[in-house]
């Protein structure tokens, strides 16, 4: 493909991005826009709307996989599929932020264009076909939601939640890059020739060649700074801290799109490395399996609303691990790769719908985040009592 092909074949992720922009340009330099509360907003959703509708014209349009800029991007089903739930989650979020941020005072453009910009790092992740392609979107997508987090500025709780945030994204993005550096090593190694990160080459060397030491590590580190951003054992003690601090829809926000992001950029890359199933399959079942247990077992001691959705979202994290397994089985990948995307779609729905409840309670300066406070909620509020209840039953 060409340059203008690939910037075609990209134009989904391109309108959200200018989109973005837009809105913090306009937010920035328009005193007759910051005044108005809904322009932001509606430039978000107008724009999210337009990729939506181009993403589903592509999937129509597509038969099979173009690679785009010399392989470093794959458009498919799955990544447009992707790029949909995303979408859907970014439209969402900002429907539950228009109210919220209104009430606490933070009604800011700059909020809206964090959200399009985490969603263009969230699509990249889907269709990344090069780790160092894939680490610059993960950044993308984690610098937003560290300053999402953080955005209710006066409030200690919420900036403790962004600090923590930062320092541990940090962390995990350091073990992502050094084990990039050494899959790319290890690949030189078993091919004997150049060095390479394109995961499509290394898929191929590795049905072709004997996995390497360097490979295997590499491999490892990379999985743990993907197993963080996707919030599984035990690299989940962020989660809960980050949910409880950072404002009710960030949260909800947060708890989608690096889910749905994370889960897809491991989909792809343990696809990379299926050949080489036997170095890491092992692993990927235990933090199945513990993600399962200690998610569950930690959110029914909980008090905070927030918490537990937290602590919930891990568990989640643990069944969709599963799919991950499934993978290494060439007559199952087709089967693991649909069933984790509805899942994240299903997951997605009602984990906004929840913590959508929540920012609907919250009202007149109040967050409504215990149990507590949602005691009696079925006499004052019939309504969202009932829907909270069948998104939790969802949930469970």
């Amino acid at each position: 493909m060409t340059n203008s092909q690939s910037l075609h074949a990209l134009l989904p992720v391109l309108i959200v991005a200018i989109t973005g922009i837009l809105v913090m340009v306009a937010d920035s330099c328009l005193a007759w826009w910051r005044r108005s509360r809904w322009l932001s907003s509606s430039l978000g959703l107008l724009g999210i709307g337009l990729a939506a509708c181009y993403a589903i014209a592509q999937i129509n349009a597509y038969s099979r996989n173009l690679y785009a800029f010399n392989g470093a991007l794959v458009i498919d089903h799955f990544s447009l599929a992707i790029s949909l739930v995303l979408l859907t989650s970014a439209a969402l979020a900002i429907l539950l932020a228009m109210n919220y941020l209104e009430e606490h005072k933070l009604n800011l453009g700059e909020y809206y264009a964090l959200i399009l910009f985490s969603t263009v790092g969230g699509m990249l992740m889907a269709m990344a076909n090069d780790l160092i392609v894939l680490f610059v979107a993960l950044e993308t997508l984690s610098l937003a939601l560290y300053v999402m987090a953080g955005f209710l500025r006066t409030n200690a709780r919420s900036e403790e939640a962004a600090l923590k945030y930062f320092l541990l994204g940090a962390f995990a993005a350091g073990f992502f890059l050094y084990g990039t550096a050494l899959i790319y090593g290890g690949s030189a190694q078993s091919a004997g020739i150049g060095g390479t990160t394109s995961l499509s080459e290394i898929a191929f060397r590795m049905q072709h060649g004997e996995p390497t030491f360097l490979l295997m590590a590499g491999m490892a580190l990379v999985l743990i700074g993907l197993g963080f951003k996707a919030a599984l054992v035990p690299f989940h003690m962020w989660t809960p801290d980050v949910y409880e601090g950072a404002p009710t829809s960030a949260s909800a926000y947060m708890a989608c799109t690096a889910k749905v992001a994370a889960f897809a950029a491991l989909l792809r890359f343990l696809w990379a490395m299926a050949p080489a199933h036997a170095f890491w399959l092992g692993a990927v079942e235990v933090i199945a399996v513990l993600s399962m247990f200690v998610g569950n077992l930690l959110a029914i001691t909980q008090e905070n609303v927030k918490r537990m959705l937290a602590y919930s979202s891990i568990a989640h994290a643990g069944y969709l691990a599963t799919a991950l397994a499934a993978i290494t089985s060439t007559t199952a990948q087709g089967a693991a790769f649909s069933a984790a995307l509805f899942y994240l779609l299903a997951y997605t729905l009602m984990t906004m719908g929840a913590f959508g409840v929540l920012v609907y309670l919250s009202r007149r300066g109040h967050d409504c985040q215990t149990l507590t406070d949602l005691r009696g909620i079925v006499q004052r509020e019939p309504i969202a009592a009932y829907l909270l209840a069948i998104f939790m039953l969802s949930l469970g």
